[in-house]
């Protein structure tokens, strides 16, 4: 079986069409329009891999040229969405002398991406941020920033989208 969170996406055979040759003609007219491979090891794949394997021949059949296919196996990672709700807000680079106030000070967040690295993340592992930098007192409507911890993980959303900041002295 293929590692779990990951799906095969295909099979490409090259070449895909070979040449036989049998001196008995009822094997050639009993024979299925395709000829299988030597089985090929899925188990724990979860990247795209090629492999050249043996063609499985039944006796008085001859392939005319080379025995063997390359097979590319095409596998990636299952997509799935996660939502963490009341994940909070910090404040980075508020200014010195300055005091905040923002509403509301948790956020909702949406995440999609592989369903391995999905079941594997916490909120703890979310950082949810305002950057008030050179920022005076005043009221603003923020949009906060989510860092992720891995590449392949991606913010659908956020919710919500703006946060009011008050700050004073």
């Amino acid at each position: 079986t293929i590692a779990q969170g990951y799906h095969l996406t295909g099979l490409l055979v090259t070449p895909p069409n070979v040449t036989i040759y049998t001196s008995d003609p009822t094997i050639a007219d009993e024979m299925p329009a395709f000829l299988d491979t030597a089985p090929i090891n899925l188990s724990g794949a979860y990247e795209d891999f090629s492999i050249n394997v043996e063609l499985q021949l039944q006796d008085g059949i001859i392939v005319v040229g080379n025995q063997q296919v390359m097979v590319e196996v095409g596998i990636e990672a299952i997509q799935s969405s996660i939502q963490f709700v009341g994940v909070p807000v910090e404040i980075i680079n508020l200014g010195r002398g300055l005091t905040v106030n923002i509403s509301p000070d948790k956020v909702d967040v949406y995440i999609s991406g592989p369903m391995n690295l999905l079941e594997e993340l916490t909120a703890d592992k979310i950082r949810v941020t305002l950057d008030l930098s050179n920022r005076s007192p005043g009221t603003y409507q923020l949009s906060p920033d989510v860092l992720l911890n891995d590449a392949d993980l991606r913010l659908d959303s956020i919710l919500p989208g703006t946060i009011e900041v008050v700050l004073w002295r």
